[in-house]
């Protein structure tokens, strides 16, 4: 079938209004902060507590216009939900987030409140998990998700992940209508590295607050690093109380433990610091306080573990929340181990030291010390350049784009023999679908309109707890979505429209991806689809952009589902390859009554005897079924030529119109020939691999 040219699709800014209902919440200027601000609008819809979601609109002189944001805007928390739509005289409102390299900016968004997140003076905050929230007419550029650095110290801190530059959604559902990303980050925290002052600890960096360091020699352990906010960073100071964070309503971070211990920050700030040998308490949104010297408090959700004591013996093991490295561990006292995406510890000096702390997912683990060499901390993950999606969450894009992401990870610290920790990697330039379980929980949906073509060079990445490969990923809309940088999902469902894989989408487990095309759906591309592939009753494989070939693990098409495949010369058609699944998966064929639609482009004269195989196996097996109205040996016609199809071919000689099979094989092969009332006597032989093989003959379809 003819495809769509690929190109970057400009896509116009979504026209359809706000909700009338609820309330609205006028921006009238575009200044970062103060009255009539987008940041003062936000705060005025959290506090909306009437029917209906909050709506926030645009009211400023002139058409378009950018605001240029100086830190992260307000957490979007209210549970009714709140729709900001930036069309502004016409023309849609620009959001900086101020990032010119890796250490400048802030993210832009950060939406929603996860079930039993710990409230401020206890309980749990109100849940947004069944909120729905809308974002329209916006370009949303240079944002920055910037992980915490752990802190330094005998040992040192992992560095938190960052995650989300463009936004963050961590529970219900966001409507993203007509909005475009553009060079959004997302970047991993810093390993602490080796100081040589006598007992003092890194605690473990968050995601935005750096982990502390306990200022006096023999002090003890760092406060974790803070959730939200790049200023909630564990303090220095003996004693000291760790920053807070951002996160409104949010419990406070955990105090540290020993003799005049720090207290952690509010609002999902940076843990305290221990002092006098003590440990120091997690960071993040209800970060856990540390109870005794030689274990550093959990982190919570965002926030670093804190660093552990000077302890004499080995003590369990602290871990960073959501987010969050882990905080070092000394002599006797084992290193935390990082949450997700954050950086596991390093340990410390002596015979006794503990061990290194574990990271988590895409994060650096810690090193171990021997003798008299202290250990270095992991560097913390980064994702999701324009979009994270934490696990429960889901995504919904329609005609938006997004373009020139950058995922970095954070480097290891250096401990004191010079030995480095590992690493933290840079995941998903474009969307990042989180997965708590290996069951996928998120989901991404993109729709394209119309006859639109968009091409997403940037990545979609995903997880499954512990590798890539988990969440859900739809196509929608009638357009074509071309990805050339790659997809990690495990599920995926092309509803309608047309999905080109012109990229690999695979996971790094041995699980294979699941792809469905649902009626009015089409698959479509030359790059690898790295699972198996079902064709549902009215949806369409048609390999290719115009004549190419597509390659999956197994395929089944069911009865009403088409075949679309182009001859475009004596030696290029469209093609599906079977058996690119992942190592062990095995490979299978099975047509059951789906319909062969073929076309000869610019209706090029195919020459008697030439055969083409359309669908093609790597190694010996048989298919199942056949397509409708073609049994074996059948003759067709294609576009005033005839054709004759044979199924499981392996060898096989062809004289006039008959196939002879030498051997089985799981190719389906055609070949032009002439009208079965005037044959003439054609000697080929090819040798294959299993397929289907087409047959010419000169008379019209």
């Amino acid at each position: 079938m003819h495809k769509h040219l690929v190109r970057w699709a400009a896509v116009s800014a979504f026209l359809a209004a706000s909700p009338v209902f609820g309330q609205n919440f006028t921006v009238t200027n575009l200044s970062d902060s103060g009255s009539g601000s987008l940041r003062d609008a936000i705060n005025q819809a959290n506090g909306w507590s009437g029917s209906g979601p909050a709506n926030i609109t645009f009211s400023v002189s002139g058409t378009g216009g950018t605001i240029n944001l100086a830190s992260m805007l307000p957490i979007l928390t209210n549970s009714r939900g709140i729709n900001i739509n930036g069309l502004n005289n016409g023309m849609p409102i620009t959001i900086d987030g101020g990032s010119t390299s890796n250490t400048t900016g802030d993210r832009v968004f950060f939406m929603g409140v996860a079930p039993n997140t710990p409230a401020a003076g206890g309980g749990t905050m109100t849940s947004t998990a069944n909120t729905t929230w809308g974002i329209s007419n916006f370009t949303i550029q240079n944002g920055n998700a910037r992980g915490g650095n752990g802190g330094s110290g005998f040992s040192t801190g992992g560095g938190g992940a960052g995650l989300g530059g463009g936004v963050f959604l961590y529970a219900g559902t966001l409507q993203l209508n007509g909005v475009n990303f553009l060079n959004n980050r997302a970047v991993g925290g810093i390993g602490g590295s080796f100081t040589s002052v006598n007992g003092v600890v890194g605690g473990g960096g968050g995601m935005g607050g750096h982990g502390g360091s306990s200022s006096l020699p023999g002090g003890g352990g760092g406060g974790g690093g803070g959730g939200f906010g790049l200023g909630a960073d564990g303090s220095n100071a003996v004693a000291g109380s760790g920053n807070g964070g951002v996160f409104t309503g949010g419990a406070t971070a955990g105090t540290g433990f020993g003799f005049n211990a720090g207290i952690g920050g509010p609002t999902g700030g940076a843990g305290g610091n221990g002092v006098g040998g003590g440990s120091g308490g997690g960071g993040g949104v209800g970060g856990l306080p540390s109870f005794n010297f030689f274990v550093g408090g959990n982190g919570g959700f965002g926030g670093g573990s804190g660093g552990g004591g000077t302890g004499s013996f080995f003590g369990p093991v602290s871990r960073g929340g959501f987010g969050g490295g882990g905080g070092g561990g000394v002599a006797g006292s084992n290193a935390g181990w990082g949450g997700f995406g954050g950086g596991g510890g390093g340990s410390g000096i002596g015979i006794n030291a503990g061990i290194q702390g574990g990271g988590g997912f895409g994060s650096g683990s810690g090193s171990g010390s021997s003798g008299a060499d202290a250990g270095a901390a992991g560097g913390g993950l980064g994702a999701g350049a324009a979009i994270f999606v934490h696990s429960d969450a889901s995504v919904v894009i329609n005609d938006g784009f997004f373009s020139g992401g950058s995922v970095v990870g954070g480097a290891a610290g250096i401990g004191n023999g010079g030995g480095a920790g590992n690493a933290g990697q840079g995941i998903g330039s474009g969307i990042f679908l989180h997965n708590a379980s290996f069951t996928p929980t998120s989901s991404a949906t993109y729709n394209v309109s119309g006859n639109n073509t968009i091409t997403i060079s940037d990545t979609i990445r995903s997880n499954n707890e512990t590798n890539e490969g988990g969440g859900r990923f739809i196509k929608g809309g009638t357009g074509t979505l071309n990805i050339t940088g790659g997809n990690t999902a495990r599920i995926i469902d092309v509803n309608s429209g047309t999905l080109l894989v012109n990229s690999t989408f695979t996971t790094t487990t041995s699980s294979a991806i699941t792809a469905t095309v649902n009626n009015t759906g089409i698959l479509g591309g030359t790059g690898i689809l790295r699972g198996n592939v079902e064709i549902l009753n009215g949806g369409i494989l048609a390999p290719g952009n115009s004549a190419g070939t597509l390659a999956v693990g197994s395929l089944t098409m069911r009865s009403g589902s088409v075949y679309q495949f182009e001859i475009a010369s004596s030696v290029l058609a469209d093609q599906v390859t079977l058996g690119a699944g992942p190592s062990g998966s095995g490979s299978s064929l099975s047509l059951e009554g789906a319909t062969l639609q073929g076309t000869r482009l610019d209706g090029f004269a195919v020459p008697f005897g030439t055969a083409y195989t359309i669908i093609t196996a790597p190694f010996s097996f048989s298919g199942t079924g056949t397509f409708a109205g073609l049994p074996e040996g059948a003759f067709f016609d294609l576009d005033g030529q005839t054709f004759q199809i044979r199924y499981n071919v392996g060898t096989y000689s062809v004289v006039g119109n008959n196939f002879t099979t030498l051997t089985s094989g799981g190719n389906v092969v055609i070949a032009a020939v002439p009208e079965p009332a005037t044959l003439l006597l054609i000697g080929l032989v090819v040798a294959g691999t299993g397929g289907y093989y087409v047959y010419r003959r000169n008379t019209p379809i």
